[in-house]
């Protein structure tokens, strides 16, 4: 596999940088190399993709205060690092920060805002064949995403945001694997002075290179899409799910993400997959509640869609969620929304009964059993709401015939239940359809109940182009950073226990 399609997993870090049109410091950074330079700038547009939508970025998701550029040779090596602050102290003049370079062709790739739990340095990776650039970032999981995902925080200039970004992901029709995004650009000779006096980047614009970025992260949003009288439909449930009573959380798996993204995997270039319970591989018992700590969970309010797609009530809360992609995607190690919602039954046993009646009950103010028969995932449960777990006992022992240790029974406590959603992409093929992809944003519509959840959070067990010249001339260069909205994923899904 060649290395453009190597680097077009590399470039996806652009989403919305700031301008720099008109560059008036000159900050001459001196590093190693013939006297030639090179000059970042940064951007902020819009730009659009061929497989997939866009939906338009916040402003303090595209705030830049800091950058890094890696520029590589035609062998895939990183030749230089260069990390630079976009503006000037005031935090609104943009700087010209001018670097040493050498003509030739090159290639680019960018991260910005990097957070201090990036425990390696950036210039370390100058030297390293891009086959190695494999750098993780551990223990993230929910609770550690105000690191990366700060939203609130204030620059020079006042503007909020400092969003972990880099290079990002190109997904390409007709393929099984993502590309990591790149900018190529093949430098001409212009002397110092040239450079400088095009500061106000002028058209044309010499050795003039534009470099894409994306958030470091996906973004979720969840909603519940009601019907035009303002119902969410049920479909053969059993029982009824309050809307109001919905909430949320996007939890991950595995709580570790890659600094650059999809790298690496079966073949070059393709992403730097996650190994952690594979098919065929022994899957950990109730794995969600084993690898998150359920009681530090935030569970949030959904959006409220009614008629379709339109917004009636935005209450909701959006989450992010760190990029997941498996060597073999599993039901187990995928990324999830977990719902918690009360359940209201159509029809009960009351107590010291054995037989069904009208569920008279107001919903949230009792509690019910169910008789669960195994551990499969179809046919859980025998089909009757218990109000008292003694006959919920008495009837699998003595109707069902199930000795101790065949069945259990399920509490439900205050009618609350679970769901699990797995994030996928219906656009990609079946194996790839449980990652979750950096700088992409699913939108998640739950439009039906199908049947009660479980009765807590978890759920079960569950074409070559040759490489180009060797750079060999001194020259200058301009780089624009442009950060780009987020690519859109639609997901539909009732509530089932899965």
């Amino acid at each position: 596999m060649n290395f453009k399609y190597a680097m077009m997993a590399f470039a996806a870090l652009s989403m919305g940088m700031a301008s720099c049109s008109d560059n008036e410091g000159n900050d001459v950074v001196e590093l190693e190399g013939e006297g030639t330079y090179v000059q970042f700038g940064l951007q902020q547009e819009n730009s659009t993709r061929a497989l997939y939508p866009e939906i338009k970025a916040e402003d303090a998701e595209t705030t830049i205060n800091s950058a890094a550029v890696f520029m590589l040779n035609s062998n895939k090596v990183i030749t230089e690092v260069f990390t630079f602050e976009p503006y000037e102290a005031d935090g609104t003049t943009p700087k010209q920060n001018i670097f040493k370079a050498t003509a030739g062709t090159y290639y680019f790739i960018a991260a910005a805002n990097v957070p201090s739990s990036v425990t390696f340095a950036l210039t370390t990776l100058k030297g390293k064949h891009l086959d190695n650039l494999n750098q993780v970032i551990t223990e993230i999981n929910e609770g550690r995403f105000a690191e990366f995902v700060d939203l609130t925080s204030t620059n020079a200039a006042g503007k909020k945001g400092n969003f972990f970004m880099t290079s990002g992901v190109e997904m390409l029709a007709n393929q099984d694997y993502k590309q990591m995004e790149y900018t190529t650009k093949e430098l001409d000779v212009h002397t110092y002075d040239e450079i400088v006096a095009d500061g106000l980047l002028a058209n044309p614009k010499k050795n003039y290179v534009e470099i894409k970025i994306g958030r470091a992260v996906a973004k979720v949003e969840t909603a519940i899409g009601l019907q035009d009288d303002g119902t969410l439909l049920h479909v053969d449930a059993a029982g009824v799910v309050k809307p109001e009573s919905i909430e949320y959380v996007v939890t991950n798996n595995p709580n570790a993400m890659h600094f650059f993204p999809n790298f690496g995997g079966k073949e070059l270039f393709q992403a730097p997959y996650h190994t952690a319970y594979p098919v065929g591989g022994t899957q950990p018992a109730a794995y969600w509640p084993n690898l998150h700590d359920v009681d530090n969970l935030t569970y949030r309010l959904p959006f409220t869609k009614k008629g379709g797609s339109k917004i009636e009530a935005k209450g909701g809360v959006y989450s992010y969620a760190m990029e997941n992609t498996n060597a073999e995607p599993t039901y187990g190690n995928a990324t999830i929304v977990s719902i918690k919602a009360e359940f209201n039954p159509d029809m009960v046993v009351e107590s010291g009964a054995t037989t069904e009646t009208a569920n008279t009950q107001a919903v949230g103010t009792y509690d019910f059993y169910r008789i669960r028969k195994n551990k499969e995932r179809t046919d859980y449960y025998d089909g009757r709401f218990f109000l008292d777990a003694n006959d919920a006992k008495d009837v699998a022992e003595t109707e069902l015939g199930l000795v101790e240790g065949e069945y259990e029974i399920e509490e439900y406590l205050k009618c609350v239940c679970y769901y699990i959603i797995p994030l996928y992409d219906k656009e990609k093929e079946i194996t790839e359809r449980y990652d979750v992809v950096r700088n992409h944003y699913y939108e998640l519509t739950i439009d039906k109940v199908l049947a009660c959840g479980y009765s807590a959070p978890g759920g079960d067990i569950d074409t070559e182009e040759p490489d180009p010249l060797d750079p060999k001339k001194d020259t200058y260069l301009h780089v624009n950073l442009v950060v780009k909205d987020w690519t859109l994923v639609k997901q539909e899904s009732g509530l089932e226990p899965r």
